[in-house]
């Protein structure tokens, strides 16, 4: 059973409700965590190190991407030349993660783009890194501890797999 939670952009949120959420992450125990970008709401170091406490409170596998809301908006060189660096410096490094064990696969997929305001873009690399996978029918697997943690239920960031891809 999937468990989606929306906490906000950090920035925005209402770090009130935090305690309560990761209450209830821990007593879910998943097999792994999926956060669907957007962690932040203008990519600022203070929201980015709320981000990391945050996440450091799970101590489960994560899968995490960027989202558009962490790439720079007002700083236009860092947007250029640099999107992802507070995102690096304090998340990870790896902006399209991947887990896998004998059950699942999941591989986080980076839509965020340095000049793209709204919705993401998905480029031939990483529609060739899917290439070969084949998609978990909907009734192998009762997938009893994933939690997806989304600003935007709408977004397709990651992509549940019956055989574990190449990581790119």
């Amino acid at each position: 059973m999937g468990l989606p939670a929306q906490p906000g952009h950090f920035g925005r949120l209402d770090s009130d409700i935090l305690p309560a959420l990761i209450l209830d992450i821990l007593a879910a125990k998943p097999d792994v965590i999926v956060v669907s970008g957007d962690l932040t709401q203008r990519a600022r170091r203070h929201e980015f190190r709320q981000a990391r406490d945050f996440l450091n409170a799970l101590p489960f596998p994560k899968i995490v991407v960027p989202g558009n809301h962490d790439v720079p908006l007002y700083n236009v060189i860092s947007r250029g030349l640099r999107p992802f660096a507070n995102y690096r410096r304090y998340i990870g490094h790896d902006l399209e993660p991947g887990f896998a064990d004998s059950e699942i696969a999941v591989l986080g997929i980076n839509t965020a783009r340095s000049f793209t305001f709204k919705n993401g873009r998905i480029n031939r690399r990483q529609v060739a890194a899917t290439r070969g996978c084949k998609p978990i029918p909907a009734t192998s697997r009762a997938l009893s501890s994933l939690i997806i943690l989304s600003t935007d239920q709408r977004r397709k960031a990651s992509v549940a797999w019956s055989a574990a891809p190449t990581w790119p």
